[in-house]
């Protein structure tokens, strides 16, 4: 049964690379080109990563798998070790020392080149899985420094305009505009008049009424379509404010 990829699946990894590489001392050229792959660095990196970024299911199923795929390889290298190099102990007056006592090879046998190849693979496969957990990792702390600097902004804003009034005039345009009714107001919207003055720049488009013509409606009709027309273009700022004569003081 498996428990979950964990940190401890590359430590078990990383502790293997590091017994095999000493028993690579005096081994044939043949089989330092063995140890001169580098899984044992892209393993080291991948503990690093892993233990500082929150992995999904998806990534760390990944891992695991990975994790397994370098143990099995690791494990028939070290069956290798044991083919081309046998072990002998000697003694002295400080303990005994094991050391191996290597074949001669005249060229590279096939066993070996399979399992440099395989070290090969296996060092590609979790570099690229390393990559992308890397680049999710920067992109989500991209995206959380980005909110939090929206939200800085839109305290910042809530502050300036707090300062200005107290009057919410954006919850008032929200009432107004649901009192549409489809298609009140597109005339004006179609009009030569206001498609003129959309397109010019520092104009004033001046709609007169007697009261209860359907002034403020319009206006939050009109109020709406910028927003919508413009809602993408940072250049272009949309400022509103309804007056009300009831409301003198404020």
């Amino acid at each position: 049964m498996s428990f979950g990829f964990s940190i401890g699946d590359f430590i078990t990894v990383i502790h293997l690379v590091k017994k095999l590489r000493k028993d690579f001392v005096g081994a044939p050229s043949q089989l330092q080109k063995v140890s001169d792959e580098s899984l044992d660095i892209v393993v080291q990196d991948a503990e690093v990563v892993v233990s500082e970024c929150e992995l999904n299911e998806r990534q760390k199923a990944s891992l695991r798998e990975i994790a397994g795929s370098c143990r099995n390889v690791l494990l028939d290298l070290e069956k290798i070790l044991d083919k081309y190099g046998n072990r002998q102990t000697r003694g002295g007056s400080f303990g005994q020392r094991a050391k191996r006592v290597w074949k001669r090879l005249e060229f590279e046998p096939e066993d070996i080149r399979q399992l440099r190849d395989r070290l090969t693979s296996n060092a590609t496969l979790l570099n690229t899985c390393i990559a992308q957990i890397s680049s999710r990792a920067m992109i989500a702390a991209r995206k959380g420094i980005d909110l939090l600097n929206q939200r800085q902004d839109d305290h910042d804003r809530r502050a300036v305009l707090d300062w200005l009034t107290p009057i919410d005039y954006a919850a008032q345009q929200s009432d107004f505009i649901t009192r549409r009714q489809a298609g009140t107001g597109q005339w004006l919207l179609d009009s030569p008049e206001f498609r003129a003055w959309l397109q010019a720049g520092k104009r004033t488009l001046f709609c007169p009424g007697i009261p209860g013509a359907g002034k403020t409606i319009l206006t939050s009709i009109v109020v709406d379509e910028l927003t919508c027309r413009f809602t993408d273009d940072e250049t272009v700022g949309i400022a509103y404010v309804y007056c009300n004569f009831r409301h003198t003081h404020e």
